[in-house]
């Protein structure tokens, strides 16, 4: 027996044969697999709330405490938080055995096809876009799409409006008036035959700081939402969709993941020439303004994957790390804020410690796991987003982490991925014939952290009491001293910005869930 929950490519796959039953999620992990011991039986969930349910699982304070890091790697990300509540590798396979045995087989995806041309590329990547856009489509009337203005949604909106003649496209702006995203998308609706509605600005429903827009939503979620401060959007945008009539609202969630070109994809460049490689990572260098001899010691590092994430954990708390060790490093970003208590330090480290050979990286080389940790968070929020506004009836899709596209790209040559070009060459060349050239001209993402400074500022006086009464301060891992430093002078830079926001989530939801 075999079943697919979804079209291929975005599935839970179940098989069942001769006593052997295995269960598989995504590589992204946008549907994924949940299990646990009940009464001694394994049972298998694509959602940890029914699993939570049979066990009477209470939340798992380690867990909590790693959630509070900067940026944690997947391996330690994808953990639940409820006890007893386990989780399958990224990709991987659940098999449940007659005789009560459980095991995980994992699929390797170090495999590269070093002959592949540019041209070859890009014609296997439009293919898979067309058919992952096909499957997602064939089975709903009107469809609903992102139109951001961004390179992402913009291609996937003029390859829809090739297929179909049903779409209806959707975008949110900000008043910020640096932010050029919404010329751009009106630029890119004058070549689309469905209307472009704008919704709500982003500057009056973005809820980082403030008291949560859905009411119950942050406790829906089984983890701290990613996408929080954007829920209101989301909600709006599903609404909208489900008012003309679609069952699906297509986002571009992962393009930025495959296509940019990310510090550590120059590195898989030298697999097969080296002095492209060099040149690439000393250019990196010098447009970040890197020093050369720390750029070159940072490209050459072979430090392992579990010694990195010791290393890191080890060292005093610090606020978001930079520089060419972070770029080309196994985890980027990784790192105990300076909100952890002692108490909360100490799980953290112990779980890193814990963290076996088996649970290494996610690829065998630097590039290939930089952008499987990408696309795998990217996949969560899509789950999330989907769990929590499961009862709108509209699945909210992101084409970009269709497995495989993420399998081909993954598999192609770094010359090919790091191709000289436009803005995402490999995407460009794979709709050179759909999407208008000046679309991948850009040079700059739109812009969007004004208005979480704006609500910041607005909201800060009332974080004094959502984060120094709250539920992580009470549970003995949130160091109130620190909490009232950090809001006690103004907030000047993105990562200071961003820690706090980090922290409000995770609050938000702890008490949801402890309720």
């Amino acid at each position: 027996m075999e079943h697919d929950s979804a079209p291929s490519g975005c599935v839970h796959r179940l098989t069942s044969s001769a006593g052997r039953t295995t269960v598989r999620g995504t590589l992204s992990t946008s549907q994924h697999v949940f299990w646990a011991l009940v009464d001694g039986v394994p049972v298998a969930s694509g959602t940890e709330s029914g699993l939570r349910a049979l066990l009477g699982a209470g939340l798992d304070v380690q867990r909590l405490a790693l959630g509070l890091c900067s940026n944690v790697p997947a391996r330690l990300r994808l953990r639940s938080h409820w006890t007893g509540v386990r989780t399958v590798s990224p990709g991987a396979t659940l098999v449940l055995r007659a005789d009560g045995g459980v095991a995980e087989e994992r699929v390797a995806l170090d495999e590269v096809r070093d002959d592949t041309s540019p041209e070859e590329a890009a014609g296997a990547v439009r293919a898979a876009l067309d058919e992952t856009l096909r499957v997602r489509t064939q089975d709903h009337g009107t469809i609903s799409c992102d139109l951001s203005g961004g390179v992402d949604s913009t291609t996937l909106a003029y390859l829809l409006d090739r297929l179909r003649t049903d779409v209806s496209y959707t975008r949110a702006s900000t008043d910020d008036p640096t932010n050029v995203d919404r010329d751009w998308a009106a630029h890119a609706a004058t070549g689309l035959r469905g209307p472009l509605v704008e919704l709500e600005s982003f500057s009056r429903t973005t809820s980082a700081f403030a008291a949560p827009v859905l009411s119950g939503a942050a406790a829906a979620a089984e983890a701290p939402p990613a996408w929080g401060s954007n829920a209101a959007y989301l909600e709006q945008a599903l609404l909208r969709a489900r008012g003309v009539g679609a069952g699906v609202h297509v986002n571009g969630l992962g393009g930025d993941e495959l296509f940019a070109a990310a510090p550590a994809v120059a590195l898989a460049v030298g697999r097969r020439r080296p002095a492209r490689a060099a040149r690439a990572v000393l250019g990196l260098g010098t447009m970040q303004r890197w020093p050369l001899g720390t750029t070159v010691r940072a490209a050459l590092s072979r430090e392992p994957y579990g010694r990195e994430l010791r290393r890191r954990v080890r060292g005093p708390a610090r606020g978001a790390p930079d520089g060419p060790a972070e770029a080309f490093s196994w985890a980027p970003g990784f790192a105990p804020t300076p909100f952890l208590s002692p108490a909360a330090r100490a799980f953290v480290t112990e779980a890193v410690e814990a963290v076996t050979e088996d649970e290494g990286p996610l690829a065998a080389d630097r590039a290939r796991h930089q952008v499987l940790e990408a696309v795998v968070f990217q996949g969560e929020v899509t789950r999330q987003g989907n769990d929590v506004f499961r009862d709108l009836g509209v699945s909210w899709e992101s084409p970009f982490l269709d497995e495989r596209l993420v399998t081909l790209v993954l598999s192609l040559p770094g010359h090919v991925r790091a191709a000289p070009g436009p803005n995402k060459p490999l995407l460009a060349a794979a709709v050179h014939d759909v999407v208008p050239s000046h679309v991948f001209a850009r040079e700059h993402k739109g812009e969007y952290s004004q208005d979480l400074f704006d609500e910041y500022r607005r909201e800060r006086g009332a974080l004094h009491e959502l984060l120094l009464d709250g539920a992580l301060v009470a549970a003995g891992l949130v160091d109130a001293g620190a909490v009232r430093r950090a809001l006690g002078v103004p907030v000047t830079g993105t990562a200071q910005l961003f820690e706090v926001e980090h922290l409000v989530r995770v609050e938000r939801w702890a008490r949801g869930a402890v309720a």
